[in-house]
């Protein structure tokens, strides 16, 4: 949990939050020029109520945005090359039982 916490605070600026341990990913995703991308990963979740403010660190982030999940998922759907192989794995892994509401935000935090 606390290395969670800590990429959470390093990655997002976020810090106080309750995680939960979902579950542990192993994946293997081709991540383009020749590279295939092979990681265990855990899997913790949090939810938020509401558009807290996030402080992207550049180094480790290339973009943040509040977005519901239903347009999310839309999104990922219309144009899946612009998102991390990732991102898709961990929600459709996560997500479709951690989101009752499509109002509730979800921070999907992979731990190395």
């Amino acid at each position: 949990m606390s290395c969670a916490a800590r990429r959470l605070d390093e990655e997002l600026g976020l810090q106080g939050l309750p995680l939960q341990y979902r579950e542990q990913v192993e994946y293997r995703a081709d991540v383009g020029d020749g590279l295939i991308e092979h990681e265990v990963v855990d899997i913790f979740v949090t939810r938020v109520r509401s558009r807290i403010p996030v402080t992207p660190n550049r180094d480790e982030v290339m973009d943040v945005q509040w977005i519901d999940m239903a347009d999310l998922e839309k999104r990922i759907r219309q144009r899946p090359n612009i998102y991390t192989p990732w991102l898709r794995i961990y929600l459709e892994r996560v997500a479709p039982d951690q989101i009752q509401d499509s109002h509730d935000a979800c921070f999907v935090i992979p731990c190395f």
